[in-house]
């Protein structure tokens, strides 16, 4: 029984989240020494970029996902698994990002409702960096979770930028499983199917 999965990455931007900074503040006095305050506030600039397997870092909104590529990529079997590399990192001037991995719902039906995976942080993307030390941003060492559940709220932390530089890149990897059971492997539904998925990473600052 052949099973293969085809996985997406969208990287989107909480619209509205926004930082106000005072930049600037004027006092002047007049004749009459009557004292006048004024502020000027503007928004500090905020995003973060993806890049996948090693690739030029670039925006991801929904409209054009960044594509994972999944190794092995062959046909799943029942307890094998697939691994993809993505790489975050905050825009040029933004400030630190809080992100969050939120879980996907994959398109067609039988094999996404058995499918599960997990999500490190790692500069390794294989079977060798899910250790019982690794630092596990969904899932844990005891196995994945179901395609459609989110990491914890702000998960991931990517350091701020500055004038001119992108900040500190945090290496992601991503595992997805096709569990080794009695019911997966009698699955007439999710047997010989494909599925696609799609992952946002909403970020807050």
């Amino acid at each position: 029984m052949g099973r293969r999965i085809r996985v997406g990455a969208a990287l989107g931007l909480v619209g509205g989240v926004v930082v106000a900074a005072v930049t600037a503040t004027d006092v002047a006095a007049s004749w009459t020494d009557k004292v006048l305050g004024g502020t000027s506030f503007s928004t500090q600039a905020f995003g973060f970029e993806s890049s996948v397997s090693g690739g030029a870092y670039s925006m991801h909104p929904q409209s054009a996902p960044a594509l994972l590529s999944l190794t092995p990529a062959a046909p799943l079997l029942p307890g094998e698994s697939s691994y993809a590399p993505i790489s975050l990192r905050a825009a040029v001037g933004s400030p630190t990002v809080a992100v969050t991995v939120d879980g996907t719902t994959p398109t067609g039906t039988g094999l996404g409702e058995v499918l599960q995976y997990a999500v490190i942080r790692s500069t390794i993307c294989g079977s060798a960096a899910f250790t019982s030390t690794a630092s596990y941003v969904v899932g844990s060492s005891t196995g994945g979770v179901a395609m459609s559940a989110d990491s914890a709220t702000g998960a991931v932390i990517l350091p701020a930028g500055s004038p001119g530089i992108a900040g500190s890149v945090v290496p992601l990897c991503f595992r997805v499983t096709l569990p080794d059971t009695l019911a997966v492997w009698t699955s007439s539904a999710a047997a010989s199917k494909s599925v696609s998925a799609t992952w946002t990473f909403p970020g807050t600052a």
